[in-house]
């Protein structure tokens, strides 16, 4: 017998913690002359979403805070410390379904920085505003590039 929350659109399982997935990731954004924007995405290799444009990210370990294993997964998936790059952090998002809770936090820099490919992505790469609509996108990058055009408004 599974319980279920609601919450204002959506439900999840109260045994997500449990046993559903409980991830995170960063959605990195930055400022460029003339007052658009750039986001660091990713094409993903693997599954979940593979061939995809997503954010780096992934599973949250036990006891694990998202925003801990957001930091974690991102050194993982690009290998710089996000303290490197000195964010300001801006907002978090939390996506709720059955069995999966996702947590992605929005973060803006002024850096330059080139990023090393890895294995998790075939490319990753900043990515102009204005072209990510031709991109296939995986779940949560339109969200949060909408919520970060909300923040820079104010």
């Amino acid at each position: 017998m599974l319980f279920f929350i609601e919450t204002k659109r959506k439900r999840y399982s109260v045994f997500t913690k449990r046993f559903g997935y409980r991830g995170a990731g960063i959605a990195l954004f930055r400022e460029e002359p003339g007052g658009t924007f750039s986001v660091l995405i990713g094409k993903r290799k693997y599954n979940p979403g593979k061939g995809q444009w997503s954010f780096p990210g992934g599973k949250a370990n036990r006891r694990e805070s998202p925003l801990v294993a957001a930091k974690r997964e991102f050194r993982e998936e690009t290998e710089v410390y996000l303290e490197e790059l000195k964010p300001a952090y801006i907002s978090h998002i939390r996506t709720l379904i059955p069995f999966f809770d996702w947590d992605t936090f929005i973060l803006s820099t002024t850096s330059n920085m080139v990023f090393t490919q890895i294995d998790e992505f075939e490319e990753l790469i900043w990515v102009d505003e204005s072209v990510l609509n031709c991109r296939d996108l995986h779940f949560g990058v339109r969200q949060a590039c909408k919520a970060y055009r909300r923040y820079r408004r104010t």
